[in-house]
């Protein structure tokens, strides 16, 4: 999933790896974030194609990844994660 996501969005594009830990449910999961400067309205787009490509994939996983984008810009105080 990495790859095509480096190839959809390039090398300007900035991809952040985090494991969400919610602590209601008591449940965790890997979160793929994009991120890029600027934001278009295709960001979504683009991304719900590439979740939709590896669904089979995910469904027989022990975990799930989700793959999305916070909308910040590339570059943060977060970003070396």
């Amino acid at each position: 999933m990495v790859d095509e996501v480096r190839e959809e969005f390039g090398t300007a594009g900035e991809l952040i790896l985090r494991l969400y830990r919610d602590p209601e449910a008591q449940d965790e999961y890997l979160s793929l974030y994009v991120r890029q400067w600027p934001y278009d309205a295709s960001v979504m787009d683009r991304i719900n194609g590439i979740s939709e490509r590896f669904e089979a994939e995910l469904a027989d996983c022990s975990g799930w990844l989700l793959l999305t984008s916070d909308f910040r810009k590339p570059g943060g105080a977060d970003a070396a994660v």
